[in-house]
């Protein structure tokens, strides 16, 4: 709780690069296509998958809307997720 109040007090200021964001949308675009195309190791694919949107959302600044939480939600469980 006072790491979340420290943050509230002080905010992380990042800048990222256009360069930077088009490589972490580049990223999810092919793991989403890779988990949609996957017949095999699905459990790797959802991995790659979860951690390719938590990078995305780490790097705006922590946010990760409801909407998002849904959809990784209903994905198929996965190490990184528990």
């Amino acid at each position: 709780m006072n790491h979340c109040i420290l943050l509230q007090e002080r905010p992380i200021k990042q800048t990222i690069t256009r360069e930077a964001l088009t490589l972490l949308l580049d990223t999810f675009y092919n793991e989403a296509e890779s988990f949609l195309l996957s017949q095999v190791e699905l459990p790797l694919h959802v991995e790659r998958l979860v951690q390719s949107v938590k990078a995305l959302c780490s790097s705006l600044a922590a946010v990760e809307t409801p909407d998002v939480t849904a959809a990784l939600n209903q994905l198929p469980a996965c190490p990184c997720r528990r």
